[in-house]
């Protein structure tokens, strides 16, 4: 994966998905105009193209961060097919709602939310192909310093119809999707669940260190294994945890897990390719990327290669294709910066002027 020209063009009449990555790209328009993009490279032919995600909360941002996703910002449904992404409103500066853009059809579906000042985005997760799962509160105050909301819900949205609120129970922090469901945790705590959101099993990860936070978490196939990300004190400073899932329960059961030896620098758990590989955003030797861990020897293979660094929101990927053999596809195309040849047709302008004006002084003096 490679980081596009800020002049790479959008879809136009030829949309690119469905797509196996979305990441942030700068992007330019006209001679001053810089904004926050998104592209997306086909999982058909690997083609590059920005994609036309109107009123994308976060759309003014231009920070680089390290190669990465927030899976809070965007989602890539398992698929490739849709993108979904909070909704901001005119001014960009307050989320409003949901979208789903999709990447075959070339069309966008929004869903607004009614509130005074808008909403507090938390998870945003797809449930299979079709169903997005959405958890924001509501901004009940807000100022220059300080922020308070309602406590958050969490909904079902199916671009077309209404939102349905979903009881999840528990606290839903945080949550990963893989082709057979989701997975919703807080903490060590866990819950399973499948594609139509029916409750699968619930599970508490045991041996953690005392200061250990779960940053990313994400079930086997087959739900028959998790792995996660410690970190220790939040310090960002993380390492590889695996464990084995018992058969699911509504009864919380216990999960041990233990510390993976491996010499990659560890920053997220992404998915599984296979049963015995766990996919993990990290670094060897300088190499960034996604790499398959072996869950037993630590041994790391780069699957995907990375920039060392992208622009905000960072790099996702459709789940479903993490099990499909990868493919080498050229980088993206060289798009000349349009303020050059600007400036090459204003230069030549000149020296033609230049010429008219000394045959013309030339004449008067003959």
């Amino acid at each position: 994966m490679q980081a596009p020209s800020a002049y790479l063009p959008d879809v136009g009449s030829h949309p690119v998905g469905p797509v196996a990555v979305v990441a942030g790209g700068e992007r330019r328009a006209g001679l001053v105009g810089v904004h926050h993009g998104l592209f997306g490279i086909s999982a058909v032919d690997g083609s590059y193209r920005f994609l036309p995600l109107a009123h994308r909360y976060g759309f003014d941002a231009s920070e680089l961060v390290s190669s990465g996703g927030g899976q809070e910002e965007v989602a890539v449904s398992p698929d490739g097919r849709y993108v979904g992404y909070w909704l901001a409103d005119d001014s960009g500066d307050r989320v409003v709602g949901v979208a789903v853009y999709d990447t075959v059809r070339d069309r966008l579906s929004t869903r607004p939310v009614a509130s005074r000042l808008g909403l507090s985005p938390q998870v945003l997760v797809w449930a299979g192909s079709d169903r997005l799962v959405v958890g924001y509160g509501v901004i009940t105050e807000l100022t220059s310093h300080s922020m308070s909301s309602t406590g958050a819900g969490t909904w079902v949205w199916q671009p077309g119809r209404p939102l349905t609120r979903w009881r999840a129970g528990g606290d839903l922090a945080q949550a990963s999707a893989n082709p057979e469901g989701v997975t919703t945790y807080a903490g060590a705590d866990l819950r399973t669940w499948t594609t139509d959101l029916r409750h699968v099993g619930s599970f508490r990860l045991t041996g953690l260190s005392r200061d250990d936070g779960v940053q990313t978490l994400a079930v086997a196939p087959g739900r028959r294994a998790v792995a996660a990300v410690g970190t220790p004190n939040h310090s960002g400073a993380g390492h590889l945890l695996t464990g084995t899932l018992p058969a699911g329960s509504a009864r919380r059961q216990p999960v041990p897990v233990h510390r993976v030896a491996t010499p990659l620098s560890v920053q997220a758990v992404v998915g599984w390719r296979d049963p015995d590989h766990v996919l993990v955003r990290g670094a060897l030797h300088g190499a960034t990327g996604v790499y398959a861990v072996d869950a037993r020897t630590g041994t790391p293979r780069r699957v995907v290669a990375e920039p060392t660094q992208t622009w905000t929101p960072g790099v996702f990927y459709a789940s479903s294709l993490w099990s499909s053999p990868t493919a080498r596809r050229p980088g993206p195309p060289s798009v000349l910066d349009p303020r050059l040849a600007t400036l090459a047709g204003a230069g030549l302008a000149g020296v033609l002027l230049v010429v008219v004006l000394d045959r013309r002084r030339r004449r008067a003096l003959g």
